[in-house]
């Protein structure tokens, strides 16, 4: 039979020096009934503490640390809880014992004083562990497998997410024309931009294959257009260093293409070497020569392209 306290557990009460003994399943000529659970491991001084002093002593406690931690299903954190079985006589102290238990966030266990009943209720806990860890296990890799899958097309469906929502964010700019059922939207383009934005229309609405043709017109406003640059990668990085102080107004002149020579210069003077200037210079500017060449020829998939502009 499987024992709730062990052989050699006594408890001393009384000046007289009383023995109150335990063996196997019987525990003396007393009526005892007995309360079992798990606490904090950190509230179990205090546990002791206040059980003996609301019961007067008149308990006899045994408790075990649990060698591995609890998952919490609150907080899902790890605890390190202690396992605790408390002996009393009498329902109104097995009642308190209760009640101080739940109080300090114990978790109590129905165990059955018969030792075969509890034989087999072991037995079957033992078995549910067994069953409930080739789940998890099972639950684990399963998760893995589709994690990995995911992984595999996780920057895939973050540049769709990227796209969709530059669309929309697009289109949340247009004015919705409830008389017309169109969407109606105005911008500023370069004059010389204006017939390639044409044929950029007109090459997605016959991919798309929409019934509906897009359809573009040139307005005449008095409003001052939007300042814009045509850049390239070797004159963009001189343009942000401008663009930091303040950005130019239409029509005005750009400092940036004169920035582009004395930019390097100035950087030499400033790192105290006279001569640093000129590959600064030049060495950027054949590079682009180079990747200029390499876009007419037919190997133009050796670099990226550069792009012919923005909009500021």
């Amino acid at each position: 039979n499987a024992a709730l306290i062990d052989v050699g557990d006594v408890e001393h009460r009384g000046g007289g020096g009383e023995v109150l003994a335990a063996h196997g399943t019987g525990i003396g000529s007393l009526n005892l009934e007995f309360v079992s659970g798990t606490i904090d491991r950190r509230r179990m001084a205090l546990f002791e503490t206040i059980l003996f002093r609301a019961l007067r002593g008149n308990l006899y406690m045994n408790f075990v640390e649990l060698s591995e931690t609890i998952q919490d299903p609150e907080t899902d954190e790890p605890v390190a809880k202690n396992v605790f079985i408390i002996f009393a006589n009498g329902r109104e102290l097995i009642n308190k014992i209760r009640k101080i238990s739940e109080s300090l966030g114990a978790t109590l266990y129905p165990v059955s004083e018969d030792g075969t009943k509890r034989r087999d209720d072991m037995m079957e806990v033992q078995s549910r562990l067994i069953d409930l860890t080739h789940v998890l296990q099972s639950t684990r890799e399963t998760r893995l497998v589709e994690l990995a899958k995911i992984a595999e097309l996780l920057d895939m469906w973050q540049q769709t997410v990227r796209k969709e929502k530059a669309i929309y964010d697009t289109m949340n700019l247009f004015h919705a024309d409830a008389n017309r059922k169109a969407m109606i939207a105005e911008g500023w383009t370069p004059l010389v931009a204006y017939h390639g934005l044409q044929m950029a229309l007109a090459d997605v609405a016959r991919r798309t294959q929409y019934p509906v043709q897009p359809l573009l017109h040139e307005l005449r406003t008095r409003r001052t257009p939007p300042t814009f640059h045509r850049l390239n990668k070797f004159t963009n990085a001189f343009q942000e260093i401008v663009d930091a102080y303040g950005i130019a107004t239409y029509q005005e002149v750009n400092p940036g293409l004169f920035a582009t020579i004395t930019f390097p210069f100035l950087f030499a003077e400033a790192s105290a070497h006279s001569d640093a200037g000129w590959p600064l210079m030049v060495a950027p500017q054949q590079a682009h020569a180079v990747r200029a060449a390499l876009a007419d020829s037919a190997d133009t998939d050796a670099l990226p392209s550069t792009p012919a502009g923005r909009a500021t």
